[in-house]
Parts: structure tokens; C-alpha cells; sequence
């Protein structure tokens, strides 16, 4: 059972990594919901090793059992093996009876744990304007429904793994004293010793022992089923990102141009006027809510492509520019940067050790040398979201630095500004 369970945490550990890469080739960041990521990663990893593996592992087990108990049964008369494999098949269908029912449960447990997961970190994220509001004793009443939806489920999961076992059960009595009967039968007929009446019962035990477990697993196993084949298709998902046909290198001079340039929502279209920005020119990118500033940052980065008319670098169009390209040329400090719980040090250099050089020159850039000399450990300072170490304006200058110490050529700074 341990080198089971050690083979289960593997696999389990196989499939996180996939996870992970198949969450960092998509192209679209902003668009990423963490909290589903979040249960994919920890609920419904749960899920698959309960269910699925550990499920299917333990029918392989009985199997064997099963197939030695069958055997000396056949060797005794073949009548009793038949009788066996007519009981056994009754058992086996219970679990099917219970399919839709048993998919659709899982299914309503990872749904309702990612909604208690958003839940949880939407609102208890916000405690601090809560209980300046004073309404932090409402905040079990939103967290309450979220919570009771998803016990529901595994209530509900429980009942219906009870109908399976019960039915087991009920067969697997039956089959006992079926065959004790057909032993007897078969003695009084002369066709078998007595001994097997007396011993058939250990036989039977055996091997309807292991039905219910074959029988109890299935159901699992096959609630199991949609968790297994999410996985499945992240595992053989063939990678769609834009094929690499242009690379334009760092270090170069560039020249970006919009001409007629346009982007369609569902509702509404964004024209932008005509322009041309070369090398050194610094341009303010401003308007009211809703006027398309974002929406041209993120076609610029590459996670939107669908635009029309020309938007181009150096003459070629982003579309068709490779997204390693892009993202060596250019980058972004967002209006709310995050701020990894590592040293400043390392929230800076993002695993970069070739940039360690410069990390004296990028820190002194953005204002943070005398301030980071003053902490007691420097640049290994360890540091986080809302810090109490730092100012909030302290922590959005890491992230500045992160940009400024990779040299690109365009850097894009996020800032929302109110005026009146």
C-alpha cells in the first residue's frame, strides 16, 4: 500500500508540473482566474487520488484475489464458477445505475470549492475595509452559502455511495447462501466432498469481499472520471501559441506606427488615431474610463491580436511578431504589480542571477538604495504583499526596478490618475 501511495504522489506531482506549464503558455495573463487554478491544483488533485487512482488500484488488488478464489472454485465443479460469475455481475452493474449521478456530484464539488476559494479570497483579502465600514460581522453571511454548497455536495456524494454499498451488500448475501446451497446439492448428487460445503463459505468470502470492493471503487472511480480527464487534456493539449515567424531582438533600434488602427468588442468599436513613436519619445497615453487605454497596452504585449488595420514594429505587425519577441522588448510596470513573498533582492532579479550587477544601479534608479541599506538585511530582506517593512509607494517602486533592470526597449508604466 506505501509504494501505492508513493506511485499516486508521483503521478499527482507529474501532473502539477503539466499544470503549471500549460498555465504559463497561455497568452492571455490577465485573463487567468487564480481561484480556479488554485482548486485544480489542490481540490481536484484530492479528488483524482481518491477517487480515480487510489479507486483503481485497490480493484486491481481484488482482481488478483478474486482470480485465485475462482480458480480453486473451477477445480471443485464449473458450476460454482458460473454461479459466481452470474452473482458477480449483478454486483458489478450497481455502480452504472448510479453513473450520471456519481460524474455530476464530483463535478458539483470542485464547482463548489472554487466558488468557495474565490469566496474566501475576494472577501477575507478585504477585511481591512470591512472593519472600517463596520460590517465585518456580515461577513460569515456571504462566506456561509458558499460553505454549505459544497458540504451539500459531499453529503450528497455520501448518500450516494451508501445506495452503491447497500446494494453490494444485499448481493453479496444472497450470493453466500446461493452457493452454500448449490454446494450442498452438488454433494448430495456425489459430485463434490463434504469438505467443500464445509469450506465453500471461505471461497465465497473471498471472493465477494472483493466484488464489494471492485463494486465500491467502480462508483468512486467513476466519479472520479471528469477531474481525470481535465487532466488528461492538459496533459495531450498540443501548445496553439503563435508560431515564432518574426524575432526582432533586443538592442535595436525600433519605431512602433498605428495606422487606421481598430479593436471590436461585442458592443462596441475602439478607433485609435494615427501615430508614430520612435526610440527616446516618452507619450502619455490618456483619456476618460473605457476609451480603449488598456485595451491598446494589451494588444501592444500580444495578448490581443484580432485588431485590424496596421499596428506595426519596425514595419512588421505585432500579430505576427513572436510573443518572446515582444516580451524582450518590452516592459510593463501595471497599475497593481504583485509582489512575490521573497527578498527584495529576488522580487527584483525574478531568478535573473545574470542581472545581479545591475541590481545596485536599478535600486538606486527608482529611489530604494538609502531605504533598503537601512533595513537590518539589505536586499535579502524578505518582503510581501502589503509589507509593513516598506511604504506602499516603497513596494511599487520594487516592481519599477524590476522593469527598468531589464533594459527594454519600451516600458510601459500603468497609472490611473483622477482629476477634479
Amino acid at each position: 500500500m506505501c509504494l501505492f501511495k508513493k506511485m499516486i504522489q508521483n503521478y499527482n506531482h507529474d501532473l502539477r508540473y503539466h499544470y503549471i506549464q500549460s498555465l504559463i503558455k497561455k497568452t492571455n495573463f490577465s485573463e487567468i482566474d487564480v481561484n480556479k487554478h488554485i482548486n485544480a491544483l489542490t481540490n481536484d488533485l484530492l479528488l483524482l487520488s481518491e477517487k480515480y487512482l487510489w479507486g483503481f488500484l485497490k480493484m486491481v488488488n481484488a482482481v488478483f484475489k478474486i482470480g485465485f478464489s475462482i480458480f480453486a472454485l473451477f477445480t471443485f465443479h464449473w458450476s460454482l464458477v458460473l454461479a459466481s460469475m452470474f452473482f458477480a455481475a449483478l454486483m458489478l452493474t450497481a455502480p452504472e445505475f448510479f453513473n450520471k449521478r456519481l460524474t455530476k456530484v464530483t463535478e458539483d464539488i470542485s464547482l463548489s470549492n472554487q466558488k468557495l476559494i474565490s469566496t474566501l479570497n475576494d472577501w477575507l483579502g478585504g477585511l481591512y475595509d470591512l472593519s472600517w465600514s463596520q460590517v465585518t460581522n456580515k461577513l460569515w453571511s456571504i462566506i456561509s452559502p458558499k460553505a454549505t454548497e459544497l458540504e451539500d455536495s459531499y453529503i450528497e456524494e455520501a448518500k450516494i455511495n451508501s445506495f452503491v454499498g447497500e446494494w453490494s451488500n444485499i448481493i453479496s448475501n444472497i450470493s453466500t447462501v446461493s452457493l452454500t446451497i448449490l454446494a450442498s446439492i452438488l454433494y448430495f448428487n456425489g459430485l463434490v466432498p463434504f469438505g467443500i460445503v464445509v469450506n465453500i463459505g471461505s471461497f465465497i468470502f473471498s471472493i465477494f469481499t472483493g466484488l464489494v470492493t471492485i463494486s465500491n471503487n467502480i462508483a468512486t472511480h467513476i466519479s472520479g472520471k471528469p477531474i481525470s480527464k481535465k487532466y488528461q487534456e492538459i496533459l495531450y493539449t498540443v501548445d496553439n501559441r503563435r508560431i515564432e515567424k518574426n524575432i526582432l531582438l533586443p538592442n535595436m533600434s525600433v519605431k512602433l506606427c498605428a495606422n487606421n488602427l481598430s479593436y471590436r468588442y461585442k458592443d462596441k468599436i475602439i478607433k485609435y488615431p494615427d501615430f508614430n513613436i520612435k526610440q527616446g519619445d516618452k507619450v502619455a497615453l490618456v483619456g476618460p474610463s473605457g476609451v480603449g487605454k488598456t485595451t491598446l497596452i494589451n494588444i501592444l504585449s500580444g495578448e490581443l491580436s484580432d485588431y485590424s488595420e496596421e499596428f506595426t514594429l519596425n514595419g512588421q505587425e505585432i500579430k505576427d511578431i513572436s510573443l518572446n519577441s515582444l516580451h524582450h522588448l518590452i516592459g510593463i510596470v501595471p497599475q497593481h504589480s504583485h509582489l512575490f513573498r521573497t527578498t527584495i533582492a529576488e522580487n527584483v532579479l525574478l531568478f535573473d542571477e545574470t542581472l545581479e550587477d545591475k541590481l545596485p544601479d536599478a535600486l538606486n534608479e527608482v529611489n530604494l538604495s538609502a531605504v533598503v541599506g537601512n533595513l537590518q538585511h539589505g536586499i535579502d530582506t524578505v518582503v510581501g504583499p502589503n509589507d509593513e517593512k516598506l511604504s506602499g509607494g516603497e513596494l511599487q517602486r520594487i516592481s519599477l526596478a524590476r522593469a527598468l533592470i531589464r533594459n527594454k526597449e519600451f516600458l510601459i508604466i500603468e497609472r490611473n490618475f483622477c482629476f477634479g
